[in-house]
Formats: C-alpha cells, sequence, structure tokens
C-alpha cells in the first residue's frame, strides 16, 4: 500500500526535550531528597518507559523507596519545572522541512506521544509547532503510547503510516502495531543501539532523510 500518514513522537524526534526533561526531573527530586546526585545515571534511561520504571530507576539510584504520595509530588514538581523553564526548547534540526514535505504528499502528520497533554502542548507551543499537525496524540498520566489506537482513530493499515521515533522504546511499541516503516533518528541513543531494536532505518540528522524516495 502507499504511505498515507506520518506518525511522529515528540521528545527527541520533534522537540529537543529529553536532557532538559531529565534536569527537571532532578530538579524535583531534590525537592524531597536534599543535594541528590544522579551522576553516573544517564538521561537516555528514563526515556519512553513507563512512569512506574522511571520511579524505579531513581530509587535504584539514589537507594531510596518514594511513598505514593512522594511519587504524585514528584510528578508534579517535575512538570511545574518544565513550564517554567519552557524557553530553553528547540525543534530538532530539520523537522519543519520533514513536516513540509509530508504535507505537500498530502500525508496525514501526527504527533503520537507519550507525555501528558500539559507537558505536550507545553513543548509545541515553546518550538512555534502547536498547529502544524493534523492529529495529536498524548496519554493519560502513567501510561504509554499505543500505536494500534492512533491506526484505528486515523483510519489507516500498520503499512501506510511512516513512523520516526528516537528511543527504544518508541520502535519496539511501534513494532507492536505491526509498523514495519520505523525511521530511527539518533539524537539520544547511538547508532549501534538503535541497530539492535531493526529499525527499517537509521538517520543522525534529517537532512538524510527524503520523504519523496520511501
Amino acid at each position: 500500500m502507499s504511505i498515507k500518514a506520518l506518525l511522529l513522537d515528540c521528545d527527541g524526534v520533534v522537540v529537543d526535550s529529553e536532557m532538559f526533561n531529565f534536569l527537571c526531573w532532578e530538579q524535583a527530586l531534590a525537592e524531597i531528597r536534599g543535594n541528590v546526585c544522579l551522576t553516573g545515571l544517564h538521561y537516555s534511561s528514563i526515556i519512553g518507559i513507563p512512569l512506574a520504571d522511571i520511579y524505579r530507576v531513581f530509587e535504584q539510584q539514589l537507594q531510596t523507596m518514594f511513598s505514593a504520595d512522594e511519587k504524585k509530588h514528584l510528578l508534579v514538581r517535575k512538570n511545574d519545572y518544565y513550564v517554567q523553564q519552557q524557553s530553553c526548547l528547540k525543534a530538532i534540526d530539520g523537522i519543519h522541512a520533514v513536516i513540509t514535505q509530508a504535507q505537500q504528499l498530502h500525508w496525514i502528520v501526527c504527533i503520537v506521544s507519550s507525555s501528558v497533554q500539559e507537558k505536550l502542548t507545553c513543548s509545541l507551543a515553546t518550538v512555534g509547532l502547536s498547529n502544524v499537525f493534523d492529529y495529536i496524540f498524548c496519554c493519560e498520566k502513567g501510561k504509554t503510547k499505543s500505536y494500534q489506537t492512533v491506526l484505528s482513530q486515523i483510519n489507516l493499515q500498520a503499512d501506510e503510516v511512516i513512523v520516526i521515533e528516537d528511543s527504544p522504546a518508541g520502535i519496539l511499541a511501534s513494532q507492536q502495531s505491526n509498523i514495519n516503516n520505523i525511521i530511527a533518528i539518533t539524537t539520544n541513543f547511538s547508532v549501534q543501539r538503535l541497530q539492535h531494536y531493526a529499525p527499517t532505518r537509521i538517520i543522525a540528522a534529517y537532512s538524510e532523510l527524503d520523504l519523496n524516495s520511501i
């Protein structure tokens, strides 16, 4: 079948926000645990994983346990820091051209993110991309994205879409919905790490991507 839609993750694919998001977590952690030390914990360790797993990563790193109330507080404060300091966010170089090319091909262009609506709205508004997508799919707190749900809502089959992801978790989410046209970009993970998950193609920058040739 011919391609009819481009599905984009947000963090690390559209907005350069993964490191910033990690630093906001670090600030929130400092509020309840004092001078926390996340040295040795790479920011990519929490990319694309469920919220419960993020808490476990931090608990293991800090050798502590968070109560349910502390977890709620952490998330609220992390998102507060994210909104307060959002001006440092930038679009990934070249993403505007990719979106424009997809639109010229008359494809549906969607954001598919595990972020909650408030954070996603903030990110897209900051980089001036609030109104360029046909659909924006976000998640409820603690949930992860489902490409199968997205396919159902845009009424397309798995072989009619192209997905761009930046993380192993995102690639796996695509594959679980039988999507085979997966482009991975090395904004946050190495080529070697991404190759293990067998995306269709790996690129270092959007300048390498021509949607007309797909």
